[in-house]
């Protein structure tokens, strides 16, 4: 909840490097963790790999996908048309 309030606050006030930075040590800290508290499991994987992709076969999933692709392409084609309107008709400008 305050990943995107907190990284545009950094690119605001310092510069867009100092939230790549912060991204990637939350990023190898959780990596770090994650060795840690997630069981190895590699002897209870008894199947073949073409048996774990039997459920592409029918269509439900082929639906998810398809939503949410055209769920992202949506969010992006908006931000994409509402920036004139902000700028040009709301009189925000591209800065700050």
């Amino acid at each position: 909840m305050l990943g995107i309030p907190l990284g545009t606050y950094l690119s605001q006030e310092f510069s867009w490097r100092y939230t790549f930075l912060l991204i990637a040590v939350f990023n190898i800290a959780g990596d770090g963790i994650g060795l840690f508290w997630v069981p190895d499991i590699r002897d209870e994987a008894k199947g073949k790999l073409r048996e774990q992709f039997h459920f592409l076969r029918s269509p439900a999933p082929w639906l998810i996908f398809a939503a949410t692709m055209f769920g992202n392409a949506g969010v992006f084609a908006w931000f994409s048309y509402v920036k004139p309107y902000m700028m040009f008709i709301s009189g925000f400008s591209e800065r700050r």
